[in-house]
């Protein structure tokens, strides 16, 4: 491979702790045979595992550093500074991309686009992976190849209601490409890339605010893969306890809440809505902030606080208060969504089976991301469906 000079997109894997599903990670991300791709590894881990082994890899595109422990926000940031291809993405340490992107990306850069979203991965479960019949598995959703372009400003005032969980249409840098000038404009006005428990969902809101020309394409160029380490399986290995996932990852970051209006109860409501609010926040959205919704906001995050609902109570009363808004109107809106919740969760548990049941296997025994990457690859040759042949020419 030759040194390149001019890398066109960088594809960065924050890590810690996971060194050999980061390093097969990294491996696989080589086996793309282009110059202009850059592989920028940000490890943060607390032993010296990865950086021991991943000298072994020699290929020039190749860029590693090594930092102490920190919250996954500011490993997100040191990578950043590594970074000199013209687009970026961000995956896991586990996961994996299609080599159809670097197609993507140059379809990006010819179309002048600022971030290109394809929130459609297929879904890789490794070897290790706590429920062993997932174990070893390839699954992809349907997808239609359907391209569109969003208007960033609409989208996000959309997605402002509620308590943040809606990004499927705005902008991505985590499973997602985006230009690294308007990850550079973001970082001008408020001083960081990254903030926030979860990067991914601030990213999201913060680049959806700022972005100009982007479009949301229903193809999985990316692999979302998880092992026995990943945040998400790590609930259901009984060596972290009956921790949920966002309570893990709240006190592996060292979260604290940057307002009074955010339940202080790890859950995901408060996780996604924290990082909304804290994107508005630095880039002084105040017509946005207004639009969060109270009552969801706490209904939906005292669902999940079992041993805090009293203290979360106490805290939407505060935060009702602080905010002005009526505490009559906002108490029975309240009441009203958390009754909603509890009829509604059944129901969203039996969709969201429904949807799993909707992924097809594409293939089962694969166990590791090259082999699930390969298998992936196949698929795309045995059904046509590549990146070219798609939207080569839509312009």
């Amino acid at each position: 491979m030759t040194t390149h000079s001019d890398p066109l997109l960088t594809v960065v894997v924050p890590t810690r702790n996971r060194p050999e599903t980061a390093l097969m990670t990294v491996r696989t991300l080589l086996q793309i045979p282009d110059d202009r791709l850059e592989v920028v590894v940000q490890d943060c881990s607390d032993d010296e595992r990865l950086a021991q082994t991943i000298g072994s890899v020699s290929d020039t595109r190749l860029r590693y550093r090594r930092g102490t422990p920190v919250s996954m926000s500011a490993n997100w940031n040191r990578a950043l500074e590594s970074v000199s291809g013209e687009f970026v993405c961000f995956i896991g340490d586990d996961d994996g991309v299609h080599p159809d992107i670097m197609l993507a990306t140059r379809w990006a850069e010819k179309n002048r686009l600022e971030a290109f979203a394809a929130p459609t991965p297929a879904w890789f479960c490794w070897s290790d992976h706590p429920v062993s019949s997932m174990a070893s598995t390839l699954l992809l959703d349907r997808f239609s190849g359907r391209i569109s372009y969003p208007d960033g400003q609409e989208e996000i005032r959309k997605s402002s209601f509620g308590f943040g969980q809606q990004i499927r249409r705005l902008p991505r840098i985590y499973h997602g490409i985006v230009k690294h000038s308007l990850l550079d404009r973001l970082r001008s006005q408020t001083g960081k890339y990254f903030d926030s428990v979860s990067p991914d969902f601030y990213a999201a809101y913060a680049l959806g605010a700022l972005v100009g020309r982007y479009c949301i394409v229903d193809f999985p160029l990316t692999i979302s893969g998880t092992s026995r380490s990943s945040n998400a399986a790590r609930t259901k290995d009984p060596r972290y306890g009956q921790k949920s996932h966002y309570a893990l990852l709240f006190s592996e970051n060292a979260y604290t809440s940057v307002s009074d209006l955010v339940p202080r109860c790890p859950a995901h409501a408060s996780c996604v809505c924290s990082s909304m609010l804290t994107a508005f926040q630095n880039l002084s959205r105040t017509d946005l902030i207004s639009n969060i919704d109270l009552p969801l906001l706490y209904a939906s995050t005292i669902m999940d606080a079992s041993g805090e609902r009293l203290s979360t109570l106490n805290q939407f009363f505060r935060a009702v208060n602080t905010t002005g808004r009526p505490l009559a109107r906002n108490t029975v809106l309240f009441a009203a969504c958390w009754a909603a919740r509890g009829i509604q969760r059944p129901a969203s548990r039996m969709r969201a089976a429904l949807r799993r049941t909707t992924r097809r296997s594409v293939a089962r025994g694969v166990d590791d991301i090259a082999a699930a990457t390969r298998e992936l690859t196949r698929h795309y040759g045995r059904e046509s469906a590549s990146f070219p042949r798609t939207w080569i020419d839509d312009s």
